[in-house]
């Protein structure tokens, strides 16, 4: 028996120390034009441009001598300056919802690549409910959380894609030496969803969803928050309407994290609405409220 168990332990050792190093070769299939630009009304339009990465790439490279044309439904209406580190900026029009917009690069020896985009109408949020409750853990653990229901009415009219972000904004004075310093710190919630809309979530890029269970209908998102606060605490809640291409970007992006966290699940490609190169254009216009908390009282729109 004694001898049996040697032998065991013997060809496990010899098992456990032979290893073998193999070698992939993965094919460089060269770069392509990368496009990156999320817009909005609000502000200029401004377009990321450089060169997609091999593997083996460390760093990303900008492309700084491209020919960044604008087209609104249709019609060229500003060829984009450059500005630094791959940037080319507009300087003398902001896009407008409704309209249709094309982005079209040109860069010397890689060709052309295309995208288009729009911006969806906005979705006001109507108002902002909060209420204390208690919830249980998976252990057994009960927990006194914040919850909000942002209510907003769905346009009826066309599909709708919505991200809602809930962030926490903290203006604090502490003394440096002689001198009193006012700060502020603002950064996204650690929250729970709770709506059966919501198709992807990610703590720091928010709670995406769509209006397929709720469409034309007025509506109350719900979500909570661990109620730990500061004694005077702002909980700016931003609803994003997005489009369709940005939508589905980020719902890639989602799942590519969820992924590399997971060894065994299937890689997932993500999202790219460019012809002819990839990245994402997608347009958005954004609501925003906030609600102060002063101790354990809540006021919304103070």
């Amino acid at each position: 028996m004694r001898k049996k168990l040697y032998l065991v332990l013997t060809l496990l050792i010899v098992l456990i120390a032979c290893e073998k190093t193999v070698y992939i070769d993965i094919p460089d299939k060269g770069r392509m034009i990368t496009i990156n630009s999320l817009f909005n009304p609000d502000s200029l339009l401004k377009v990321s441009v450089s060169k997609s990465c091999y593997i083996l790439d460390n760093d990303i490279q900008a492309i700084e001598n491209a020919t960044v044309e604008v087209y609104e439904n249709g019609n060229i209406i500003n060829t984009l300056p450059y500005l630094n580190n791959g940037w080319y900026k507009s300087t003398i029009q902001k896009p407008t919802s409704g309209d249709r917009y094309k982005i079209k690069v040109t860069v010397p020896g890689m060709g052309t690549a295309e995208t288009e985009s729009y911006i969806p109408a906005k979705t006001n949020i109507i108002s902002i409910d909060t209420a204390s409750v208690i919830k249980t853990d998976i252990d057994g653990y009960k927990d006194e959380q914040l919850e909000f229901r942002v209510r907003f009415k769905d346009n009826p009219d066309e599909k709708n894609y919505y991200i809602l972000m809930p962030e926490e904004i903290h203006i604090y004075t502490y003394n440096n030496g002689d001198k009193m310093i006012t700060d502020t710190i603002q950064y996204t919630m650690n929250y729970e969803p709770g709506d059966p809309s919501v198709i992807e979530d990610s703590w720091g890029m928010g709670m995406l969803f769509n209006d397929y269970l709720f469409n034309g209908n007025t509506y109350d998102f719900v979500f909570s928050v661990e109620k730990y606060f500061y004694d005077t605490t702002s909980i700016c809640i931003s609803l994003k309407s997005i489009s369709e291409d940005y939508f589905k970007y980020l719902a890639t992006c989602y799942k590519q994290m969820e992924v590399n966290e997971d060894p065994f699940m299937e890689k997932i490609s993500v999202y790219t609405n460019v012809e002819g190169g990839v990245g994402i254009f997608g347009g958005y216009s954004s609501s925003t409220d906030t609600i102060h908390v002063y101790g354990e009282g809540v006021y919304w729109g103070k």
